[in-house]
């Protein structure tokens, strides 16, 4: 493993092998070159046998009891055995001794360390990567003078601990390569000779299968570069603008959107301030945000106004993320970017049609409502009128019924499942509602959903009518009277439409010898008619339904029901009935009266 000399001292390694004889070889290697180099070497052999590699180091001509007894050489086999003598034996790496004393052995040029300890790291946490005491302690020199190699088994290692690997270690070494680890962009580790780059897009596939670790790595410079194209692809495609941006507020990178958001080319916006994009009246918070995003490590999402590259605006919404260093600082911010122009414009076309319908509702001589699980949320002037109330807190936040009596409350339940089940009120409910002043207003209620589908709000509608209630009571009343004048009347009484009675009262039957009224009712007007006047009536009575001047008042020989003759005095009037044109007829029986007439005639002429 030639290319383990490229280590250079100053920060943590992690060695990743597939099997015990990969492990071995690699420690033979580790620790010859480091007796070679006349350093320091502790082995911990905490997942192996230390015995087994020690009888190897003398295969390979190594006199370890030597190096050992010099103190060159140390195995050990677990850390509370050890961390002490890292702590003593790190004085002979460097000019300022450790407090533990002075020791006979010479100094070192470097100290280098190896740790083989897969299980521990499977059990224990973030915090749980094996760095001895010692080391934590002496972290200055260490980072000057310590080469350290965490060694873990592939096949061994939980996709948690893999993860927590590549999260720590900032080079990874597989067989005879050493490559850097992606998660660290360290400038002074960037491009160190013989490293390659591990890049973020193989970081899903590598925690499923471990061995795809080694294979991906190992395929080297095509497959990187071809997934760095990949990672540049998609940055470019992205729907929306994407600018990498310092703690300085500087553009580092943006992709080829700010084309189609702010009409620059990329290259006329790197390396500039954003200050040169937002507009005055938003810049300021823009830093501010800025400056949140790098002190709190939060993201943030807000709205600016920008100024495009020929003077106009463009509204965008703006999510700000941090993004760390390997030291775990936030160096940059990343911001996607996008264009809520249009939204803008709809979003304020929408308020100022929504301000509209608040004027109009606010005219409205109807009360409106809104509630929300049976509470009401809003209500017009209208509705404050209508139950004499002046304040919000009357009104706002409580329920129908509390305005209702029992009948009322009732009432508007049903309402309610009657747009639970259709989306609105079959018909109106007529309820009779409770003012602040204690008087009582009838009121008309119907009702919808609104967004019935997202679970909305119901919308209710009433209307004042008391005082209609109270004509249609007089009408009512009105029409009993003469419903009890009619049927008690001497006379016949019937509506006619078309040749039809459609109303006929108890004196008409009587007249024409049927027993009610529903024998008459639907009958041809000509069963009550002497053929002698038949054509005549029926004349007179279509003259007058076209509205066409015929006499108020005239006579016609009548039939009775036995076929007798019956003499009828009519008097008729158009009329409106159900909503069709018809004739009021009033039928009175002269029979007795013609009879005293013809008597009178005839005794005229016997005495002249």
């Amino acid at each position: 493993m030639t290319r383990l000399r490229s280590l250079r001292p100053g920060d943590y390694h992690c060695f990743l092998y597939e099997s015990e004889s990969e492990a071995n070889a690699f420690g033979l290697s580790f620790i010859r070159q480091g007796l070679d180099k006349r350093e320091k070497v502790i082995y911990f052999a905490a997942d192996h046998s230390a015995e087994a590699l020690v009888e190897s180091l003398r295969q390979d001509g190594v006199d370890v009891d030597s190096v050992m007894k010099a103190g060159q050489l140390q195995v050990e086999k677990s850390e509370p055995d050890s961390c002490e003598k890292i702590a003593r034996d790190m004085a002979l790496i460097g000019s300022d001794p450790l407090p533990s004393g002075d020791t006979a052995h010479p100094a070192y040029t470097c100290l280098r360390i190896a740790v083989d300890d897969t299980l521990r790291l499977n059990h224990t946490g973030e915090e749980g990567l094996w760095v001895p005491a010692a080391i934590d302690r002496l972290e200055a020199m260490v980072s000057v003078k310590c080469v350290v190699v965490f060694m873990y088994g592939l096949d061994q290692l939980s996709p948690d601990a893999l993860f927590r690997v590549l999260a720590t270690y900032p080079t990874l070494i597989i067989g005879d390569d050493i490559y850097e680890n992606f998660l660290f962009r360290d400038p002074v580790m960037s491009g160190q000779k013989g490293t390659k780059k591990l890049k973020a897009e193989h970081l899903l596939d590598l925690l499923k299968d471990h061995r795809k670790l080694k294979d991906a790595i190992r395929k080297g410079g095509l497959a990187l570069r071809a997934s760095e194209d990949n990672y540049r692809s998609i940055f470019e495609s992205a729907a929306n603008l994407i600018a990498i941006v310092d703690k300085k507020g500087r553009i580092v990178d943006c992709n080829g959107k700010i084309r189609e958001v702010l009409g620059y080319e990329k290259e006329e916006v790197i390396g500039r301030s954003i200050a040169a994009l937002f507009h005055p009246d938003h810049l300021y918070r823009a830093f501010e945000i800025l400056k949140e995003v790098v002190k709190k490590g939060s993201s943030y999402n807000k709205q600016y106004q920008m100024v495009k590259k020929d003077g106009s605006t463009a509204y965008v919404s703006v999510n700000s993320t941090p993004l760390k260093n390997e030291r775990g600082k936030i160096a940059r911010v990343v911001s996607v970017v996008e264009d809520i122009t249009e939204r803008k414009r709809v979003e304020e076309a929408l308020f100022e049609s929504e301000r509209r319908f608040r004027q109009l509702v606010e005219i409205l001589p109807d009360a409106i409502l809104t509630l929300a699980d049976g509470r009401i949320i809003f209500a017009n002037s209208a509705a404050y009128n209508l139950f004499g109330v002046g304040h919000p807190r009357d009104l706002i936040g409580r329920r129908m019924e509390d305005f209702l009596d029992a009948p009322g409350a009732e009432a508007v339940r049903k309402c309610f499942e009657a747009i639970q089940q259709n989306g609105k009120t079959g018909r109106v409910a007529r309820v009779a509602t409770g003012r602040a002043d204690g008087s009582v207003v009838i009121i008309e209620w119907s009702g919808m959903a609104l967004n019935q589908k997202e679970g909305g709000g119901i919308l209710f509608m009433g209307r004042d009518v008391t005082e209609s209630e109270a004509a249609e009571k007089l009408v009512r009343e009105s029409e009993e009277r003469y419903r009890i004048a009619v049927e008690n009347s001497n006379d016949g009484v019937a509506i006619v439409r078309g040749e039809n009675y459609v109303y006929v009262n108890k004196k008409l039957a009587e007249m024409f010898g049927y027993r009610s009224a529903n024998d008459v009712v639907g009958k041809n007007i000509s069963v009550t008619i002497h053929p002698d006047d038949r054509k005549r009536v029926l004349t007179i009575n279509h003259m007058r339904q076209r509205g066409e001047k015929v006499p108020d008042r005239y006579e016609f020989k009548g039939m009775h029901r036995d076929g007798s003759i019956i003499f009828i005095e009519v008097s008729a009037t158009p009329v409106v009935y159900n909503g069709e044109a018809g004739s009021l007829v009033y039928l009175r029986d002269i029979t007795a009266r013609k009879e005293m007439e013809d008597t009178l005639r005839m005794i005229g002429r016997i005495f002249p």
